[in-house]
């Protein structure tokens, strides 16, 4: 008679544990997936601004991750009027951190080019006579070692202070 009593009360715990643990995974997922969407809009909105930033100061730039890169450089390849940069990546850096610069650069690319087949939305006086986005923004001098505008805030600490 012990061993059905016993047996019921294994049960019992282990179903238990069962329901907590899977309680605890949905919690981790639920989390998880908020966290992404929060990154996704973040990321995007830097990359947006970003974008914008450059366009109207008259700079045609397309991003690239290259992972063996250790700080933002010129590849010396053009996409049509985009001269193409390649940004700076470390591999070594969290999954989470990776993931927002593949969103930011993403998104500053989808922008970057938006904005460029229609300039007449984002060019500041656009009503003005002869005010062409396409005419104002050229591509940047990379002879001159100029950078497009990068943002500083999503260096590493050692990227960022070895260019001050």
């Amino acid at each position: 008679m012990h061993s059905p009593k016993r047996l019921k009360l294994v049960v019992v715990v282990l179903s238990v544990a069962l329901t907590a643990s899977l309680a605890a995974l949905a919690w981790a997922l639920l989390q998880n997936y908020w966290w992404r969407r929060s990154v996704d809009l973040v990321a995007d909105e830097a990359g947006a601004s970003w974008a914008m930033s450059s366009f109207r100061s008259g700079r045609l730039a397309i991003w690239e991750i290259n992972p063996t890169n250790d700080f933002p450089r010129f590849s010396g390849r053009r996409d049509g009027p985009f001269e193409i940069w390649l940004d700076e990546y470390h591999a070594d850096m969290p999954a989470p951190w990776q993931y927002a610069e593949r969103r930011k650069i993403g998104r500053y690319n989808s922008q970057m080019r938006y904005m460029y087949e229609h300039p007449e939305r984002f060019t500041p006086g656009k009503n003005a006579p002869g005010n062409n986005a396409r005419k104002q923004a050229q591509p940047v001098s990379a002879a001159n070692g100029d950078q497009p505008g990068h943002s500083e805030t999503n260096r590493t600490p050692s990227a960022a202070d070895s260019r001050r």
